[in-house]
């Protein structure tokens, strides 16, 4: 396997992929739909991506408004589900599957990150044992999507 240093589109990689994974990429580039054109150029005809990233029409993102989590600013675009669909759409890749991604977080961090929100009288002490537990996580405030290349017409 050959490792390409740089940011794609990249002079150097050779199109026929058979496993493209955008997981948090597709709210930091300027021009997401021209991402995906060149990943569906890129893409071997039976090949597969799945791309993840926050749901900005999600139930958490509406109730927290502009203290969500997901608003940085590293990120300089969000989706929706119906924005993403349109998204691969227009850049002829055919949705397989859509979901909510799991994510995995040591309990220390967890507690860290929910400390901000908290006010300090409610805030939880971070133990040291807590380092070494690991919980999964959903609050439904992501999405992913499995797809492929839209089949020639």
């Amino acid at each position: 396997m050959k490792v390409h240093l740089g940011t794609y589109p990249h002079e150097g990689v050779l199109p026929g992929f058979s496993a493209v994974a955008l997981v948090d990429v597709i709210e930091h580039v300027p021009n997401p739909v021209n991402l995906l054109v060149q990943t569906a150029k890129d893409m071997a005809e039976d090949g597969v991506g799945i791309i993840v990233t926050p749901d900005v029409d999600s139930v958490i993102a509406r109730i927290m408004g502009r203290k969500w989590w997901h608003y940085r600013i590293a990120h300089i675009g969000y989706f929706s589900r119906k924005t993403l669909l349109l998204s691969l759409e227009k850049a002829g890749l055919t949705p397989v599957e859509l979901g909510r991604p799991r994510w995995y977080f040591s309990l220390d961090y967890v507690v860290q990150r929910l400390n901000i929100y908290l006010p300090k009288v409610l805030q939880i002490p971070v133990m040291q044992f807590m380092r070494g537990v690991t919980i999964r996580l959903n609050f439904f405030d992501s999405l992913y999507v499995i797809f492929k290349k839209r089949p020639p017409k």
